[in-house]
């Protein structure tokens, strides 16, 4: 039988001026996953097998008006995949 034991998704963002009309910033973090059971699998102590994934995210982006007609932007993002069993 397919089931689910766990689902979840929690995302955390922020954003704002760090120097009014010229400087900005954007950051996010979030982490999501899925603990789903195997069937017909199981470890050496009986329990069932279980399929659990999460992955992780972070997000950082910054903004320049450097004059009225030019802006720069650095931006740095991060993921990261965890498969258990």
């Amino acid at each position: 039988m397919d089931r689910i034991d766990r689902i979840y998704d929690v995302n955390v963002s922020e954003g704002g001026p760090i120097r009014r009309d010229r400087l900005w910033f954007f950051g996010t973090f979030r982490t999501w996953g899925v603990d789903q059971p195997v069937a017909d699998t199981f470890y050496r102590d009986g329990r069932q097998g279980v399929d659990d994934n999460n992955i992780t995210s972070g997000l950082l982006r910054l903004t320049y008006q450097a004059t009225e007609q030019n802006k720069i932007s650095a931006y740095l993002d991060r993921i990261r995949k965890f498969r258990g069993h």
